[in-house]
């Protein structure tokens, strides 16, 4: 991953256009949504080595190399738009139970079910790094994010990806994306917080 001030300042291409995608109702110029389509499976692809080597490198530095991969392509998200998942999943993740009570257990107003249909309601899911295109709703053409498990205004970034350099520019925002999960995890089983770092069995 790029760690010098000048790979940040890059990232203000990426909100450049995505500020156009805004101000257009378009993205990266299409304005059609077949073609809308189209641009963000490619995106999809061209990103998806990047995620798959922040995550390598995320679970070598944070999970102990005891982590596997998966990723799952673009495909309906059941509600008229496209996701696709890049899982870092890890022993200690699915054998980990959700916290029972207080803030994010079952009777939480803030508790959220896990997003995979594999993941019961009483585990959690592991670190989710998401590329969707929503269905076009009431403001108009819509475009592609990066995300993890949940909508939040502070884990959508835009997907603006065109070139194999766009992509790359994207690690930074998939490192932040991956260890926001990791704290999500955490959070979720919050009786027992250190033990879903391997380092610290």
């Amino acid at each position: 991953m790029g760690n010098n001030i000048n790979s940040y300042r890059e990232r203000l291409e990426d909100y450049r256009r995505h500020l156009i995608d805004l101000r257009d109702l378009t993205y990266e110029g299409s304005g059609d949504r077949a073609q809308r389509e189209v641009t963000f499976r490619r995106a999809v692809e061209l990103v998806s080595p990047v995620v798959h080597d922040v995550l390598a490198e995320f679970n070598e530095n944070i999970l102990d190399k005891t982590g596997a991969i998966e990723w799952l392509d673009p495909q309906s998200d059941g509600d008229g738009g496209l996701v696709s998942l890049w899982l870092l999943s890890w022993p200690l993740q699915r054998a980990a139970k959700r916290r029972g009570g207080g803030i994010m257990g079952p009777d939480s107003d803030l508790m959220m079910p896990p997003l995979l249909k594999e993941s019961t309601a009483e585990s959690i899911d592991p670190v989710i790094v998401r590329a969707f295109l929503p269905k076009d709703g009431e403001t108009g053409a819509l475009h592609g994010h990066l995300a993890g498990a949940y909508h939040s205004p502070n884990s959508m970034w835009p997907l603006n990806v065109l070139t194999p350099d766009d992509a790359k520019r994207q690690a930074i925002i998939v490192w932040a994306i991956a260890e926001g999960e990791l704290h999500r995890c955490t959070y979720e089983t919050a009786h027992a917080p250190m033990a879903l770092l391997p380092v610290h069995q």
